[in-house]
């Protein structure tokens, strides 16, 4: 007996955040799993087989033309988008076809992008099914007209090792790496600071701007933050309103 189909639609193929995406695509075993992008990023993660590309723009009737094909050759029965982007084409495709539709979602993708593209916040409130990974995100999209009943948190199950990132001096690294909500990643330029984001905020992942302090400091605040503990207590409520790592 032939497996259902699941679509699993990433409008961009970009290295360590859509690994979780080929990982679902690997390990499935109620269904076979179909993965359809966009654009494939040079030096990053090999595409799982099978994939299918969809080329440039995805708003457009061409693109849901293409998509619905997809669907019945592989007779797909559930179109699943990763990321806000994605959202919109396998939503308009699914209705059309009288499919169901799922999306996955991250704070990026529910706070900021859905303001600059509102069809996306459109999209997520017509799926079956919303997966967000925190209780936090739950609550936010349903302050935004997402159903209750459609929610479904799935966190990680092992909290990330704390680890470093060097970068040169700017705070883009810190800031690209809390786009994933398995991250807590601070930015520190001394000693104390390596130490608190610790301590206080639970952080676990530190970057170090290399040209604004030595390599000396640099190793000291790389020693500190790991063999630093996370307090609790009352720090620990603030830690929870940025949601669940």
């Amino acid at each position: 007996m032939q497996r259902p189909t699941v679509l699993h639609l990433v409008r961009d193929w970009l290295p360590t955040s859509e690994r979780f995406v080929a990982d679902t695509l690997r390990t499935t075993t109620a269904t076979s799993g179909l993965l359809v992008h966009r654009t494939l990023t040079p030096g990053g993660l090999p595409l799982p087989d099978p994939s299918r590309r969809i080329a440039d723009p995805w708003d457009t009737r061409a693109a849901r033309l293409r998509l619905a094909a997809v669907v019945l050759t592989h007779r797909g029965r559930l179109l699943h988008a990763h990321f806000g982007q994605a959202a919109p084409l396998a939503w308009r495709t699914a209705r059309r076809l009288d499919r169901p539709f799922g999306v996955s979602l991250h704070g990026y993708d529910l706070l900021v992008a859905a303001k600059e593209d509102p069809t996306i916040l459109h999209a997520v409130r017509a799926a079956q099914l919303v997966v967000v990974p925190s209780s936090f995100l739950a609550d936010a999209a349903a302050d935004r007209g997402v159903p209750d009943e459609v929610l479904r948190i799935i966190r990680e199950e092992e909290p990330p090792k704390p680890s470093t990132k060097l970068s040169s001096s700017d705070a883009l690294p810190s800031i690209a790496a809390n786009r994933h909500a398995h991250i807590r990643c601070a930015l520190a330029h001394d000693v104390t600071g390596a130490r608190l984001c610790r301590q206080h905020n639970d952080a676990n992942v530190l970057a170090l701007g290399g040209r604004m302090i030595g390599e000396a400091v640099a190793k000291e605040c790389v020693e500190v933050f790991l063999r630093t503990k996370f307090d609790g207590g009352h720090h620990q409520k603030r830690v929870d309103k940025l949601g669940s790592c």
